[in-house]
């Protein structure tokens, strides 16, 4: 949603993190606006927080801090596989989830597996913050799919595999990507010992409805699922992600093992990822802890899916 201010020219971009909280923005200057062919996406600059990508009329990243979300999303799973060798991204258009997977040394090959044409022709063309040419690594195959489809006629394996899609919105592309049966598929797809990381939503305690319900459909697929969070600033609030796999004592690691495996076995400078950033990422507030071990969140199918309304908020069946 867009509002006009009192003073000339100043248009300001509503980012709502629940049914009666927004976050507004003052807009730049406009970038690219374009409907493709699964959604509406749209590039502009603020005044305070650089540029910004918004898919559907919803937030995906700004240019400042894109670097947690993406960081906490990726790098975790990379440091506790003990040599992963192939790796896959589903989503993640603007090309930094991918940025990060290339950091991870051992990686061999990731295969990046996005619905839309446009948002790569987009991110490539506006977004050369985010990418920074992670698309032309000899190590990246493109594939432009459905990642449910995809996954369901691939026959390989993956050590780590990170879904970084947009949230469940009604009728949006993503809402059969978070379903217990598209999980059992992500599970047969990972290799022994394999890994995988999904973006879970807000973890705002007071409008967390989508982040236990998709921890808790993990764990009715997965032995071990492990929840955890980032505070981002430009969204103001905490932001959701969860593990699964072969997760055990991942919340233990010291801080001087993590800040090891990084320089063992992480490219280039990290902005946000160290050891004491994962120890804070890993102990949940108490508040948002007490919404987590209610254990009433219902499992998300196929036939009963999450449906967000409102960006940033969930109202479930």
């Amino acid at each position: 949603m867009f509002h006009v201010d009192s003073r000339p020219s100043v248009h300001w971009f509503a980012d709502h993190i629940g049914p009666s909280q927004a976050c507004m923005h003052a807009v730049k200057s406009w970038v690219h606006t374009e409907r493709s062919e699964f959604q509406d996406i749209s590039v502009f600059d603020t005044e305070s927080l650089g540029r910004c990508l918004v898919l559907d009329g919803e937030v995906q990243t700004f240019e400042v801090d894109e670097a947690i979300y993406h960081e906490s999303l990726v790098l975790p799973i990379g440091l506790l596989h003990p040599r992963p060798l192939r790796g896959l991204v589903i989503g993640g258009g603007e090309g930094a989830t991918l940025r990060e997977a290339l950091r991870v040394r051992s990686l061999e090959q990731i295969d990046m597996v996005e619905i839309d044409p446009a948002m790569v022709q987009i991110s490539l063309k506006y977004l050369t913050s985010w990418h920074q040419g992670a698309y032309e690594s000899d190590r990246v195959n493109l594939i432009h799919a459905d990642g449910r489809n995809f996954l369901e006629s691939s026959p390989d394996f993956y050590d780590l595999i990170w879904i970084d899609i947009s949230n469940p919105r009604a009728d949006g592309p993503a809402t059969r990507l978070f379903t217990r049966e598209f999980y059992q598929v992500v599970r047969s797809r990972l290799a022994e010992g394999g890994l995988l990381a999904i973006q879970a939503d807000t973890a705002n305690p007071l409008h967390a409805g989508t982040f236990p319900r998709l921890v808790r459909t993990l764990e009715s697929v997965f032995g071990s699922v492990v929840p955890y969070a980032a505070y981002v600033p430009s969204y103001s609030t905490l932001w959701g992600f969860a593990l699964a796999g072969a997760t055990q004592g991942v919340e233990g690691i010291a801080p001087e093992e993590i800040d090891r495996r990084i320089a063992e076995r992480i490219d280039g400078e990290l902005m946000h990822y160290d050891g004491l950033a994962h120890r804070s990422m890993f102990c949940l507030p108490m508040s948002l802890r007490k919404v987590m071990e209610k254990g009433d969140a219902p499992i998300n199918t196929d036939n009963a899916p999450i449906q967000e309304h409102y960006p940033g908020h969930a109202f479930t069946h």
